[in-house]
Formats: C-alpha cells, sequence, structure tokens
C-alpha cells in the first residue's frame, strides 16, 4: 500500500512551509531554524512523550474492560501499532506537524521584519468603540484578584492541550475526522498565524511598551497584570526573544488574530464533530482562553473574535475539500466488541 494521496498533500505543504522557513530566514538574516535544537527538537520531544504516555494508558485501558475481551485487544492493539497502516495514517501526521511547528517560530520573528507592527491603534479602538471602554477593565471588575488567578492557571493549560490533543486525535479518532482536524490545524497556523498575522501585524497589549507605542499608557493600570505569575513569566520570556531576535520555542510576538483563540476555538469544532460529550468542557475551555488572552494583556479583544471566525471558516473550507472515510476503517488494529 503506497502512501495516500491525502498524505502525500499534506507531507508537501508541510515540508514545503518548512523548507521555506530555512530559504527565507537566510534571505532576512535571522537566526536559521536547526532541526536538531530548539523549537523542533523540543516540540518533537514533548509530542512523542505525549503520544508514548497515551498508548500506554489506552494499552492499559484494554486490560480492565470485559474479560474475554481484553487480552484479544490488547493483543490487536499492540500487533497493529506500527503497522504500516497506522504509520501512514496516524504516526506520520503528528510528526509532520512537529516539523511544522519548529519552524513556525521562525516565520513569527520575521513577522515585524517584513511589515512592522503597524495596527495597534486601530484594533485598541475597536476595542474600545465595541465595549465603550477597554474591555479589561470589565474582565478585572467582573472577576476581580480570585478570578484572575484561575485565568492564569486556565491559560498555562493551553499548551499542555495543544500537545495532547493531535496525539489523541491521531490514536483514536477515525480517518475523515483527522484529515480534516490536521489539515485545519495547519491552516489556522498558517493562514491565519503567519498570513494575517502578517498583514495585520500588531504587538498586542502587553508589548506596547517594548515596541514603544504611544497607547501603551492606555494600558499601564493592566500591566504587569496583579496575582498572574504565568503571564508575566510569559510575557517577560516573549519580550526577551523580541529584543534579543533568538529562535527557541514559542518566541516571536503577535496579536491579530489570536492563534491562542483560534486552536481554542478548533477543539470545539473537533468535539462537535467528534463526540459530543467533548462539547461543554471544549466550549468552557475556549471562553475561558478567550477571556483570559485580553484579561491578561495578551491580545485586543478582536484579536480573539478574529481568529474565530478564521478558524471557523477554515474548517468549513477543508471539510468540503476531504472526503469522508470508509466506514469500516480499522482503529488502531483493536476488534470491534
Amino acid at each position: 500500500m503506497g502512501m495516500p494521496r491525502w498524505l502525500i498533500v499534506f507531507t508537501t505543504i508541510t515540508v514545503g512551509l518548512t523548507g521555506a522557513a530555512f530559504v527565507l530566514s537566510g534571505l532576512a538574516q535571522t537566526p536559521l531554524p536547526n532541526p536538531f535544537h530548539g523549537s523542533f527538537l523540543t516540540s518533537s520531544a514533548l509530542m512523542l512523550n505525549v503520544g508514548i504516555w497515551a498508548i500506554v494508558w489506552h494499552a492499559a485501558y484494554l486490560l480492565f474492560i470485559e474479560k474475554d475481551l481484553r487480552l484479544r485487544r490488547l493483543a490487536a492493539f499492540s500487533a497493529g501499532l506500527f503497522s504500516r497502516h497506522n504509520i501512514y495514517h496516524r504516526i506520520l501526521p503528528v510528526l509532520l506537524t512537529s516539523l511544522f511547528l519548529g519552524a513556525f517560530t521562525a516565520y513569527k520573528i520575521m513577522i515585524p521584519l517584513v511589515n512592522p507592527f503597524s495596527h495597534d491603534a486601530m484594533f485598541s479602538d475597536l476595542d474600545r468603540m465595541i465595549f465603550g471602554t477597554d474591555p479589561w477593565r470589565l474582565t478585572h471588575a467582573l472577576v476581580g484578584p480570585t478570578g484572575t488567578a484561575v485565568i492564569d492557571y486556565v491559560y498555562v493549560l493551553w499548551f499542555p492541550a495543544f500537545l495532547i490533543i493531535p496525539i489523541l486525535v491521531s490514536l483514536f479518532c477515525d480517518m475523515g475526522i483527522r484529515k480534516r482536524y490536521f489539515f485545519s490545524f495547519i491552516g489556522v497556523w498558517g493562514l491565519l498565524g503567519l498570513g494575517l498575522a502578517t498583514l495585520w501585524s500588531s504587538a498586542g497589549p502587553c508589548f506596547l511598551e517594548l515596541i514603544g507605542h504611544p497607547y501603551q499608557d492606555r494600558y499601564a493600570d493592566l500591566l504587569p497584570v496583579a496575582g498572574a505569575p504565568y503571564a508575566m513569566v510569559g510575557q517577560e520570556y516573549l519580550a526577551q526573544g523580541y529584543r534579543e531576535g533568538g529562535m527557541g520555542i514559542a518566541k516571536g510576538i503577535s496579536a491579530m488574530p489570536s492563534i491562542h483563540v483560534s486552536v481554542a476555538a478548533l477543539y470545539v469544532l473537533l468535539a462537535r464533530q467528534c463526540h459530543r460529550v467533548f462539547l461543554v468542557p471544549a466550549l468552557i475551555f475556549y471562553a475561558l482562553i478567550l477571556f483570559g488572552s485580553v484579561h491578561l494583556g495578551y491580545h485586543y479583544f478582536v484579536d480573539g473574535i478574529a481568529g474565530t471566525a478564521g478558524t471557523v471558516g477554515i474548517w468549513w473550507m477543508v471539510g468540503k475539500l476531504v472526503s469522508r472515510p470508509a466506514p469500516a476503517e480499522e482503529t488502531m488494529g483493536v476488534p470491534a466488541a
């Protein structure tokens, strides 16, 4: 069985974008993304670790189902784990996604070189026009210091969720959902996180002082956010990366559109199609990330709205382009009960 057509397309996109990152970094004279160091190595190692644990826990789960089936299921699971089918359809997409994400930083640090941050005033003014004031003033009045501590913690949970969910989708979702998710994932990061982020280049409220923007005083009462230690550490990490201009995992600053919110919106769309039991938790997580993006000073409110709308559009478009799987498609080699 040769490589399926959808995976050929997916490989071409991810490898092509990664290769272009090397070329453009050289032309822009920015540090090259070394595939054996920094963001690529880190993202690959983290995803590999999550994948191993997902397999281990699933194998353990199979030992606790109905007695007469558990050993047969575990044997089938083990035998099918590294079949050509699973390598093509489940393992390779995660590795290719990791490859692309490793190169994403190279693109992101080049955004202000291609189009200097010039839209912050417009987005800040839009927020005020929508709410009649700065929306972060409303969020802090609503939840207070205790709510801020909770939001700060939940916002950090975005990163482990970001690592875990692609693994779970790859291992346990059917082929149609996998294809739609991974193409949408690359679309969100590529079209929104690179394309629109460059077109609407903006730094975000917490970095206005860093870039010497005249609106920095507008956020003086917000920053640094009291009672949000994780946000303070994260913002200083990003600010230091901007000052030094070096490569590293999750470096580079960009506000519009919010990829944090976009990825959270993608989870809602995924849950709606995959299993409705996850829909309410996904909606709550999305709402908290959207709320936190404004509350913690990372983003303007309109960043999250643009990210959400863009993600819904990409999910819809990919759904039209990607065919549905055959009903009899196997799931990790595990026979039906």
